[in-house]
């Protein structure tokens, strides 16, 4: 597994919500060419991803690395 995301916030939401108009996984899978089982792990998790999604990614890695020179800074780290 990657720890990367696959997917995007605007992906998911559309996951969810055609899981609830009862569409097929394999459907949904083809449709955003990634594994049905994909599909299943976001609607068992309802969505949500230890990652930050691949439009915010920057965003977070920015926001980690000034934390991290804060804690260096306070010989925490």
């Amino acid at each position: 597994m990657s720890g990367r995301r696959k997917l995007t916030e605007k992906q998911i939401a559309a996951i969810l919500e055609w899981y609830r108009n009862r569409k097929t996984r394999a459907g949904l899978g083809a449709e955003l060419g990634v594994a049905k089982r994909l599909i299943g792990s976001k609607i068992r998790r309802r969505g949500h991803y230890k990652a930050p999604s691949p439009e915010n990614w920057l965003q977070n890695l920015r926001e980690r690395r000034a934390v991290m020179e804060r804690l260096k800074e306070r010989a925490l780290l």
